[in-house]
């Protein structure tokens, strides 16, 4: 990957089709992609200063948060005047927005596909390589409405009235995920872990 001339490969399924884009909130309903997808991205979270043959992985979290001008450092070669790759005040940023989630799509789509052969039956493994191939980044619209239920606060009486808010999956500090290999003390299916759709801590 590293090291290689070009960082961004072609993604390939069985049909060499991928699924539709989905809003956030179909994204959340598909169980098995929104736990691959959380468990990919927790992955790429911890790994983020992870190299290959000494060169550094430019599709870890860390490396692509620097497209945008956190951290303030070089990105494959390219370090523009103000010590980071980009900022939203520079002349190139359309190109940059463009780059930034073509890589951030292509490095979590294959962390999916790793996770996925990672699971122990033939039977598990199949479902999430299904997941993983009809992957694609969700958008979000923050015009839809959504119902109160999914966005009150524990404690707080549901308000029947229409409202629009930040979906619900942003604002937890913890999700539980069925890991590939959970811990077999517990013997439970499930396992809590950081949502990494709600913080980074920068390494």
């Amino acid at each position: 990957m590293a090291g290689e001339r070009y960082i961004l490969k072609p993604l390939t399924s069985e049909d060499g089709m991928r699924g539709h884009r989905l809003g956030i909130d179909e994204f959340l309903a598909d169980n098995e992609m929104i736990n691959l997808f959380l468990i990919a991205l927790a992955s790429l979270q911890k790994d983020s200063l992870r190299s290959w043959n000494e060169m550094p992985d430019w599709l870890t979290y860390y490396s692509l948060a620097g497209i945008h001008g956190f951290p303030r450092e070089e990105w494959n070669g390219y370090l523009n005047k103000i010590g980071s790759t980009a900022t939203v005040t520079t002349p190139r940023i359309p190109f940059r927005h463009g780059i930034a989630p073509i890589c951030f799509f292509s490095s979590r789509s294959s962390e999916m596909i790793k996770q996925a052969h990672e699971y122990p039956s033939e039977d598990q493994r199949k479902i999430y390589l299904d997941a993983a191939a009809r992957f694609r980044l969700p958008y979000w619209d923050p015009i839809t409405p959504r119902k109160a239920q999914d966005v009150h606060r524990p404690g707080e009486k549901e308000d029947p009235k229409t409202i629009w808010a930040l979906p619900d999956i942003f604002k937890k500090d913890e999700v539980f995920v069925k890991l590939p290999k959970n811990d077999p003390k517990n013997n439970k299916d499930f396992s809590k872990i950081a949502n990494p759709l709600a913080s980074f801590t920068f390494p």
